[in-house]
């Protein structure tokens, strides 16, 4: 099958979206691609192959001739050497060379399914050929993964499928007091318990956690509410104790990703998204055209972390009058606790005050909205995002919390900006972290 065939073909599953998302990059990076006609079937391929994340780097193409920035075009009209020399690269990350014929280079590239994947390019200054044996029918995948949430206060596994079903689940406490030794072997007592009740294999790990996390080294660095974890080289140590790929992110980042492929942001039919998660901190997470906004140093998303108030208390960071020191479930206990001289009310507790018609219980969750309301108007402003989704365990207060942000946002924004805002509770609440996890480990078992 070529490329131009294989594009075109309908596709449904994740598997066949993976397996044209082979191609797409191999072509992307081997350099020149024939003219095609660009059909409905191939335009909806494209949409699915972004959505899903398998065109991830097209943002950063040196020749956007080759491939559109939207991904809905392809063209041959690039002569640039570079765009046709770059077969080199293509086998560097996708496989190795397996040989040259007839001034062409053949590159074996991995393949999730069972055949083996293999294209040949021809390299000059007026054709590119691409010969494929690579199936679409997703036999072979490894297809059973486990996310895990690691919290400041607990820890949560979901044993997941290759339909994003939860098969399996557990919590326990984080215990981070005692060092990420003893949360390690947890870890891998938990999983080994699922895969005897399911009957399954593993095949990778996806991890998440309080920031700021080093996603490419899999480092957690300094987790404000875990003071005792500090540069904790967590993927190394739940590989080496667990002999699986295993992958570290963001925890904002991650319930961002299971948000937006399976939550709010696929029912609102969403390109860009922000999701900010707010519990015993507060975090968040950027989703630009289809794909997590990181920054330089991977450390974009800390809105918690910023100012909303020049005069207010320091928050866990340390960082005066911080939109967690607002918002986060312990600023409201503590807030509640300070209006009402009532201590030990719990943020649950403040909420069933709160429709007893409590007057400090109003009064915490409408100032904790206008919070919010401020720290979205940065986000909106800043980003040009319009749908923010609000998760973590203070996001379950509802419109008891979302309805003065709402009301509030006018004060922090453009006139005409508020009103394209959507601001709304999340859709999946604990499960969107672990399936955003689960869903990067997926990603490296293939």
């Amino acid at each position: 099958m070529d490329f131009a065939t294989a594009l075109c073909v309908p596709v449904n599953t994740v598997a066949d979206h993976r397996a044209l998302g082979h191609l797409v990059r191999g072509v992307r990076d081997a350099g020149r691609v024939h003219d095609m006609t660009i059909t409905d079937q191939l335009r909806q391929n494209l949409t699915a192959l972004r959505s899903n994340g398998n065109l991830r780097a097209l943002p950063s193409l040196r020749c956007r001739k080759l491939l559109s920035p939207k991904g809905m075009s392809l063209s041959s009209k690039c002569s640039r050497r570079g765009c046709r020399m770059r077969v080199a690269k293509a086998a560097f990350t996708y496989g190795s060379v397996q040989g040259s014929e007839a001034g062409g280079v053949l590159v074996r590239l991995p393949s999730p399914l069972d055949t083996a994947s293999t294209f040949r390019y021809t390299l000059g200054r007026t054709s590119a050929q691409q010969s494929c044996n690579c199936t679409l029918n997703g036999k072979g995948m490894k297809d059973t993964v486990v996310g895990v949430d690691l919290g400041a206060s607990k820890i949560a596994l979901g044993l997941v499928d290759a339909s994003d079903a939860l098969l399996d689940s557990a919590r326990m406490p984080t215990y981070a007091e005692r060092g990420p030794e003893q949360a390690v072997q947890r870890i891998v007592d938990a999983i080994a318990g699922m895969e005897r009740t399911a009957g399954r294999r593993v095949e990778a790990v996806g991890v998440c956690s309080p920031g700021p996390v080093d996603h490419f080294n899999g480092i957690i660095v300094a987790p404000p509410n875990m003071p005792t974890w500090r540069n904790v080289p967590f993927r190394a140590m739940l590989h080496d104790a667990l002999g699986r790929p295993v992958t570290l992110e963001h925890d904002a980042k991650a319930s961002a990703l299971g948000e937006f492929h399976a939550g709010a942001g696929k029912s609102h039919g969403a390109r860009d998204m922000a999701f900010i998660i707010i519990g015993t901190g507060v975090g968040a997470a950027m989703i630009i055209d289809g794909q997590l906004f990181r920054g330089r140093r991977d450390e974009a998303g800390e809105v918690g972390h910023v100012t909303i108030d020049r005069n207010g208390a320091p928050g866990s960071s340390g960082v005066l009058g911080c939109l967690e020191s607002f918002t986060s479930g312990p600023s409201l206990e503590r807030r509640y606790a300070a209006l009402s001289g009532a201590s030990g009310v719990t943020g649950e507790q403040i909420v069933q005050l709160y429709d007893a018609g409590d007057r400090h219980a109003i009064a915490v969750l409408e100032d904790a909205g206008d919070a919010l309301a401020a720290g979205v108007g940065i986000l909106a402003m800043v980003m040009d995002i319009d749908l923010f989704v609000i998760g973590g365990s203070v996001a379950r207060a509802g419109e008891r919390l979302l309805r003065p942000a709402r009301a509030a946002l006018p004060k922090y924004c453009y006139k005409h900006v508020a009103p394209r805002i959507t601001l709304v509770e999340t859709a999946l609440h604990e499960t969107g972290a672990i399936l955003g996890a689960a869903w990067q480990a997926r990603e490296i078992a293939h």
